[in-house]
């Protein structure tokens, strides 16, 4: 008698998710509670329902907040938000660190994808304005740069993204 063991690689799709808040928060995925920010955990490629409710204390009162984050194979979703008493005064990003579709044309650099909700935010790269969201920058150089959009009634948010 032969027995034969193959080893399968796994193909389940993954991809990272880091959550920061200002206060701290209790994340809930997809209504099922994970745990408090700063939080990591690696989910399946796919979209999920990320809600997160600050936790309460004498001083402070903050708005909840909830959206839709999408997970990509290999890739690192990061969600940064501070919770102000209100929609209004809440603010944040969500960004994905992903290999581009296309190789790039040019050797050394790559392309950032901006959505903003709602449309419509200038969007500046290195304090230079490169158009209205959304909008694809295209042969951006690889190294640090700072990503920032405004929109009348909002407060500007600025991102630096390293490579």
């Amino acid at each position: 008698m032969v027995f034969v063991f193959l080893l399968l690689k796994n193909s389940v799709k993954q991809g990272q998710l880091k959550i920061i808040t200002s206060p701290t928060a209790q994340v809930i995925i997809n209504n099922q509670s994970k745990g408090k920010t700063p939080f990591e955990t690696t989910l399946e490629e796919g979209e999920y329902l990320i809600r997160l409710e600050p936790e309460m204390t004498e001083a402070s009162e903050s708005a909840n907040w909830s959206g839709k984050v999408k997970i990509f194979n290999n890739t690192l979703t990061y969600v940064n938000r501070e919770l102000g008493v209100d929609d209004i005064s809440s603010s944040g990003v969500i960004f994905s660190v992903k290999k581009m579709d296309k190789k790039p044309t040019k050797k050394q650099t790559g392309e950032i994808e901006i959505l903003t909700e709602p449309d419509g935010a200038i969007v500046s790269l290195d304090n230079e304005e490169q158009g209205i969201a959304p909008v694809i920058l295209s042969e951006i150089p690889v190294g640090d740069h700072e990503l920032s959009t405004y929109s009348p009634g909002f407060f500007r948010r600025s991102q630096k993204n390293p490579h």
